[in-house]
């Protein structure tokens, strides 16, 4: 096979996927995975400060998905992740991380959909958050 023409070597950027945009509320604790997902090249990792400021990405179309931490936010994350959820209205695809357990399980009986993940954060690693994330995002693309 020989060199590559120009043609050649723009058909095969042109082939590749665009990054996807995860949105993600998070807080202390997360900080290094989150840093570590950023590294992801195949994502563009925008960090929220707060519910209001994912909502306004997802509204400005500025998301893929949307990545929350709920124990990291003040309150019961329960409450967070259908909040959350009701305001998104399923625009994209929400991807939960929690720490408990029980409180996963909770979230997951009350918000079924296909544009719902529950992860529970245990061994959590960035490589299987980012995973999720595309997943997620490219499962909700048309």
């Amino acid at each position: 096979m020989g060199p590559l023409d120009g043609s050649q070597r723009v058909a095969s950027v042109r082939d590749q996927p665009a990054a996807i945009r995860v949105a993600t509320l998070t807080g202390p604790l997360s900080a290094a995975l989150v840093h570590e997902l950023a590294a992801d090249s195949r994502l563009v990792v925008r960090i929220s400060t707060s519910p209001d400021d994912l909502v306004a990405l997802v509204d400005r179309n500025e998301t893929d998905a949307a990545l929350v931490f709920v124990d990291e936010t003040p309150g019961w994350p329960v409450s967070l992740a259908e909040r959350l959820a009701a305001r998104l209205g399923g625009r994209v695809p929400l991807v939960i991380v929690c720490d408990s357990a029980a409180d996963s399980e909770v979230i997951e009986q009350r918000l079924e959909g296909p544009s719902i993940r529950v992860l529970l954060r245990g061994s959590l690693t960035a490589g299987l958050l980012a995973d999720a994330a595309r997943a997620a995002a490219l499962h909700a693309r048309p």
